[in-house]
């Protein structure tokens, strides 16, 4: 990091994090409510909170702009908050699906606003570094590039097929020793290449220009969308009036080229490893070639298959040959008009407070476990259209429903009337697990107000 320190040549950097995706095709890792950017694991650290962790790496980046979709806000806006830069950081909301390429014209006008001179570095945050300290070396090399000042760098991860991978694409001839020379990439040589997630490196002035050069109708639209912005819950909001007027080939606009053009210099960016080591107890194969097998938590086992992808969650398993992955979308389509709850949510959440999981789900009723770590506790708050019972399975703590406080301890059932305010508490020093009833004609997670102003339970008054 001291070259980075240490230059007083190098732009500053302001992250521009694309976080809008619902990247459906990823099901069922992603899903329509949670999609897999903003997913914590058992490290309770989502793909979008490594993405800014890896930002804040950087000693010469500005808080990031961030353009995602609006049922996306409240989950970026706890993780920016938990990253600590959730006061800096702007947001700017894309109002129709498939958005990306207009909020980015959008955070990069923003972003130009905020330092007309700096280098804007266009992150995916479904799709992160697997190695910071790597990703900081790549960084303090394009900085330092002369083909920088002038180019739009693209990194992408390798494809399956020629012309798939990391392209470079500048506006004149460069000698910097960064640029491998102009080659067309084989699919022999896919294994040399190093993945380092979807990354974009541009001046400000040079991107604006390129986009005026090929999208002219967008960049303009873009410009009276953001002069004629609200802010709203801490975001930028564009005109939707003027949003709507786009041309629907214009959501979908890719700014990185499918063909690849030059490869930047190695780095050593490793793959995490944990995650593939977490898969031996739960993955078991035989006789399989070109095979790409992941599990959750329940044992998958496959014998004798060639070239398929299977993917195996809590609640869904995924099997589709190499060559038809792009079929997904119109799977996941077919099961999100049939209601497929396994398309819009996962039967496990991770909460602040600890964990939530499904166990069941009919017409009028649903059940879940809520597992709450010590010391933690659930905001108040109340339901409009349900009812609700807590049974406690293990574990101790207190409950306070509409004024009046319950201790909790195993077997005691708390009963949950619609309006009632009620929070709950883990006071021991293992985890409290409660067993929710939910009783109504709307069960969703939508129906829950919380009251920031109601008076504080008795054990936030001793504090």
């Amino acid at each position: 990091m001291s070259l980075l320190a240490n230059s007083n040549q190098t732009p500053s950097i302001v992250p521009i994090v694309l976080a809008g995706d619902s990247n459906l095709d990823a099901w069922p890792h992603s899903r329509i409510h949670i999609p897999l950017q903003f997913q914590r694991g058992h490290n309770k650290t989502s793909l979008f909170g490594q993405t800014l962790a890896c930002i804040d790496r950087l000693p010469q980046a500005t808080a990031p702009v961030v353009a995602l979709a609006p049922k996306m806000l409240e989950q970026s806006r706890e993780q920016l908050i938990q990253a600590g830069i959730g006061e800096t950081s702007q947001i700017v909301v894309e109002p129709v699906d498939r958005g990306t390429w207009p909020a980015g014209i959008i955070a990069a006008l923003k972003a130009s606003q905020l330092k007309s001179d700096a280098l804007l570095m266009f992150i995916d945050a479904a799709n992160p570094p697997a190695d910071t300290d790597a990703f900081c070396r790549l960084v303090v090399q394009i900085q330092a590039s002369e083909t920088a000042a002038q180019s739009l760098v693209f990194c992408g991860q390798p494809g399956r097929s020629a012309g798939h991978g990391m392209c470079v694409s500048k506006t004149g001839k460069t000698d910097d020793p960064l640029l491998f020379r102009f080659k067309q990439m084989e699919c022999s040589e896919q294994e040399n290449i190093f993945g380092i997630g979807s990354l974009a490196f541009a001046p400000a002035d040079t991107f604006l220009r390129m986009v005026e050069h090929i999208d002219p109708e967008t960049l303009a639209t873009c410009k009276r969308a953001l002069d004629q912005s609200q802010r709203l819950d801490g975001a930028i909001w564009p005109d939707l009036n003027l949003w709507s007027a786009l041309k629907p080939q214009n959501f979908s606009r890719q700014c990185t080229s499918r063909r690849s053009s030059a490869l930047l210099r190695p780095v050593d960016l490793g793959v995490n490893t944990a995650d593939r080591q977490a898969q031996l107890d739960t993955v078991f194969d035989t006789a399989c070639t070109n095979c790409h097998i992941e599990s959750d938590g329940h044992i998958v086992a496959v014998a004798g298959c060639s070239d398929l992808d299977i993917i195996a969650t809590v609640d869904a398993t995924l099997v589709v040959h190499k060559d038809c992955r792009y079929q997904v979308s119109s799977l996941v389509e077919r099961m999100r008009l049939a209601q497929r709850p396994e398309v819009f949510d996962f039967p496990i959440k991770r909460r602040s407070w600890g964990q939530e999981r499904e166990l069941d789900r009919r017409d009028g009723h649903r059940i879940l476990r809520l597992d709450i770590e010590p010391g933690k506790e659930i905001l108040p708050h109340f339901h409009t259209h349900r009812t609700e019972s807590w049974t406690v399975l293990s574990g101790q703590g207190e409950a306070m429903v509409d004024g009046t406080v319950h201790p909790l301890a195993r077997g005691k059932i708390v009963q949950l009337q619609k309006h009632g305010i009620h929070s709950c508490r883990n006071t021991g020093t293992a985890t409290l697990s409660l067993l929710e009833t939910r009783m109504g004609n709307f069960l969703s997670d939508a129906d829950s107000t919380n009251t920031k102003q109601m008076t504080p339970p008795p054990w936030r008054e001793a504090v």
